[in-house]
């Protein structure tokens, strides 16, 4: 007789429990019925269904029943939809009635209960589009904004118009240098785009031999060829080692000392913001390449991303001007969100024992159950002959 009475479940709502005394529902369709003068047929449109209603007469008790009337209270009066445990329809999504809200009572007669009145609305939740950021086109950005304030602080400190000729030949042999530097990697490593790299390139070998030299045609010049599009994987290296300095290495001969001239420090500070222009130009690069580089494993592009980082850190490091500390700062914060985005999914490293010597095939399918998948381990372990990965060594692999 009673079966259905222990089907009921416990009533709560956000997880705060309570008791109920009866309960009602409303619900139905919502719409307008059109009448209209002198004639006798109504017209009924149909809007929406309309939303569900659920009405309580609820309490709590006990010797202290206070702790559940305030947990009650708390959940009642919590933001946002919640779930009502209801008693008899079950697990529901709800919103309070922001109209009717909740009333509860107390009283002295009763004792040892609180008596409220619940006032709930069904509700779905919105479906509002999921905003996702576009960490390539920030990154790129950032990059971007990072050239000009590289540009910038260039411009500010060369000067080349009414300089002797020997400062003007300082900063055209500082052209040369980085010309033959690109020029030696262009055929192997660098241009996606050879015809293009290669005619940014010539332009900078042009001004190398330029009788008239201004510093904003150098700058663009410059940011070009170091801007140019590149097979990433293949230009990391190179620009690792331009971003070090390592293409303008040449000493400025007594341009800095105590006895210097006037003109010899303008030769050293030219060829120090030269340096810099170059440097800061291949870090932005190299922050773009490994962005765009497609990592097997997230130790590699965290590897990578850290390496970037030693870099771009050390340009941060001397930059003398707020704005391009600020624009490489955010370049920074940029690339190391998008590192991490991407990275997040990959497949992590694991080391795997070899008891003996066999076969990259076998090895392939013992780890795999993929043949495959031979070649990558012996690529990613620098195995020279695929039929025998050493016995008694840890082999690398994927977890995936």
């Amino acid at each position: 007789m009673n079966d259905w009475k222990n089907k009921l479940l416990p009533a709560s709502f956000r997880n705060a429990p309570f008791h109920i005394e009866a309960h009602s529902v409303s619900g139905g369709r919502n719409g307008v019925h059109h009448s209209f003068t002198k004639k006798d047929e109504v017209i009924s449109e149909d809007l929406s269904k309309k939303a569900r209603e659920f009405s309580f007469n609820a309490f709590v008790l006990g010797a202290d029943y206070f702790a559940d009337r305030d947990r009650l209270i708390s959940a009642l009066e919590e933001p946002g939809l919640g779930t009502l445990v209801h008693p008899y329809l079950g697990s529901v999504t709800v919103a309070i009635d922001y109209s009717a809200g909740y009333r509860m009572s107390e009283s002295s007669s009763e004792g040892r209960v609180a008596r409220f009145q619940l006032n709930f609305v069904r509700s779905d939740e919105t479906q509002f589009p999921k905003v996702v950021k576009n960490t390539d086109t920030s990154v790129s950005e950032a990059v971007d904004l990072t050239r000009i304030e590289a540009a910038v602080a260039f411009e500010d400190l060369v000067m080349l118009d009414r300089s002797p000729e020997f400062v003007r030949d300082a900063m055209r042999q500082d052209l040369a240098d980085l010309t033959d530097t690109l020029q030696e990697s262009a055929s192997i490593r660098w241009a996606a785009d050879n015809a293009d790299f290669q005619e940014r390139l010539n332009l900078v070998s042009e001004y190398a031999t330029a009788i008239t030299l201004g510093a904003t045609a150098i700058q663009q010049a410059v940011t070009a060829a170091l801007s140019s599009p590149i097979i990433p994987s293949n230009a990391i290296g190179v620009l690792e080692e331009i971003a070090r300095g390592a293409s303008i290495t040449r000493a400025v001969a007594n341009s800095a000392g105590p006895m210097a001239t006037p003109w010899r420090k303008r030769q050293a500070t030219n060829h120090s913001a030269f340096k810099s222009l170059v440097s800061r130009n291949s870090t932005a690069s190299l922050v773009q390449a490994v962005s765009a580089e497609k990592f097997d494993s997230f130790e590699d592009a965290i590897g990578a991303m850290n390496n970037t980082l030693g870099h771009l850190d050390r340009e941060i490091g001397r930059s003398r001007s707020a704005r391009l500390s600020g624009a490489l700062e955010g370049m920074r914060s940029e690339f190391v969100f998008h590192m991490q985005d991407t990275s997040a999914d990959l497949a992590r490293k694991i080391s795997i024992f070899n008891p003996v010597t066999k076969p990259s095939l076998v090895m392939a399918y013992e780890i795999y159950e993929d043949l495959g998948r031979a070649s990558e381990i012996t690529k990613r372990n620098k195995i020279t002959h695929p039929n025998r990965v050493p016995g008694g060594e840890m082999v690398e692999a994927l977890n995936v």
